[in-house]
């Protein structure tokens, strides 16, 4: 894993993002570890979190004739909930 100071990753900071495809690399700070910077990619998979924009655009395709048959009434409506419960003392 590459290393840089604070100090480096400011002045070189288009350097390190070009190098974040190669791997992880580790800013320090007064020779601590303070951060990591990975690629958006690698923080993807890492993270297991899918975004939400790839699920809908998935769904769609997936559904796209069932879709396309639906017209405005078939979707459906929620329903108003009640109106509160109000005391009989008050």
């Amino acid at each position: 894993m590459s290393s840089y100071t604070v100090a480096q990753a400011r002045n070189h900071l288009s350097d390190l993002l070009d190098e974040t495809g190669t791997g992880p690399i580790e800013i320090t700070r007064r020779g601590k570890p303070v951060a990591v910077v990975l690629s958006l990619d690698e923080y993807r998979r890492l993270s297991g979190i899918p975004r939400i924009v790839d699920k809908i655009r998935d769904y769609r395709e997936r559904n796209a004739a069932v879709l396309a048959e639906m017209s405005n009434e078939d979707w459906p409506v929620p329903q108003r909930s009640p109106g509160r419960h109000r005391s009989p003392w008050t």
